[in-house]
């Protein structure tokens, strides 16, 4: 069922039950949220007040299905959406630096790998830095590729309020000497070097709003060399309901 609820700092939410646990539904930029129905196909309707402090209905499609979404950075990996829902595949020139998403899609010259290329010029790619993963079924895990002095990331955008369980890891391919990251908009949760085969796991408990972002960002190591840098990388991400 739907509904709503209030907050000790005054506030108003909308909710979702779905198995005896509370969601809240919010509509970004917007205020004193209430869900006045739900439908079989899971559509919520209701209202909130926007910034311009008048009363609009909103209807937010299939939204009962979405609340209980497992997101996995490889199952849901696009080899030809950039932004893919709620990843976007980009790269950055410092860790929680300015963030450009890849626009080169391609395929690796002897992996044979597909995904996301950016512009630096490299014997093995397209381009570095880069995500790509397997052709052929459904990816199990990502190769991030940091290029010379530059990160690959891995973006999740929130889409809805609420605690999101983050759980994953990275892993090095042998020769890897590099870095790893996890950032809440641009703030680190975790960091760590990553040499040879070292795994470097991860479980975050994360309290987001819609369109914060999480960044998965995987460098180069101190000294900003990429060769041999591959990085294997996935996390899955559900709301604690």
């Amino acid at each position: 069922m739907v509904g709503g609820y209030g907050t000790l700092d005054g506030a108003s939410h909308g909710a979702l039950i779905n198995n005896g646990s509370c969601m809240p539904v919010e509509i970004p930029g917007g205020s004193s949220v209430y869900a006045n129905g739900t439908d079989p196909q899971g559509d919520i309707v209701g209202r909130y007040t926007g910034g311009d402090g008048v009363v609009h209905g909103f209807l937010l499609k299939q939204f009962v299905k979405t609340a209980n979404v497992i997101y996995s950075a490889a199952h849901d990996f696009s080899f030809t959406l950039n932004p893919n829902s709620v990843w976007t595949y980009g790269f950055t020139y410092s860790v929680g630096g300015a963030f450009a998403p890849y626009t080169l899609a391609g395929t690796t010259f002897f992996s044979g790998e597909a995904g996301w290329f950016g512009p630096i010029w490299g014997a093995t790619a397209p381009g570095f830095p880069l995500v790509v993963a397997g052709q052929g079924g459904t990816p199990s895990v990502l190769d991030m590729g940091p290029g010379p002095s530059s990160y690959t990331v891995v973006r999740w955008s929130a889409p809805s309020r609420g605690r999101w369980d983050v759980v994953g890891q990275f892993f090095g391919t042998g020769l890897t000497t590099g870095d790893v990251h996890v950032l809440k908009n641009g703030a680190a949760l975790f960091n760590s070097p990553l040499n040879g085969l070292d795994a470097a796991p991860f479980s975050l408990a994360v309290d987001v709003a819609p369109g914060d972002r999480i960044d998965f960002v995987a460098g180069p190591g101190p000294d900003g060399n990429n060769n041999f840098d591959s990085t294997g990388f996935n996390v899955t991400i559900t709301p604690e309901l």
